[in-house]
């Protein structure tokens, strides 16, 4: 994903692609490597101004990226080699934090 992209060019990238081949972002995590995430269903959202790519709001059932225009909701995540979750059942095992970065490997 190019998360400098407006959100709405994002979300209609991740509709294009579904259910072959996918659109993947890597989760940029302080002191590990990156991780490949699959992305599912894109919701547009108002978003501060921040650099694109970076994770404003991750709480409760999304989490919110900033794209060039705009903000992207996360719904569904599928890390690498596992099952489709939900954004709650993502965070419940995986600690995004505001300010992580997604993008390019």
């Amino acid at each position: 994903v190019d998360w400098s992209r407006p959100a709405e060019a994002i979300r209609n990238q991740v509709r294009a692609l579904e259910p072959w081949p996918k659109t993947y972002t890597f989760w940029h995590r302080e002191g590990e490597p990156p991780m490949r995430l699959i992305l599912g269903p894109v919701e547009v959202a108002e978003a501060p101004a921040s650099p694109p790519g970076t994770v404003i709001e991750a709480a409760d059932n999304r989490i919110l990226i900033a794209t060039g225009r705009g903000g992207a909701a996360l719904r569904e995540i599928q890390p690498a080699g596992k099952r489709r979750l939900s954004v709650d059942e993502f965070l419940r095992g995986y600690r995004v934090r505001p300010g992580d970065r997604f993008g390019p490997e």
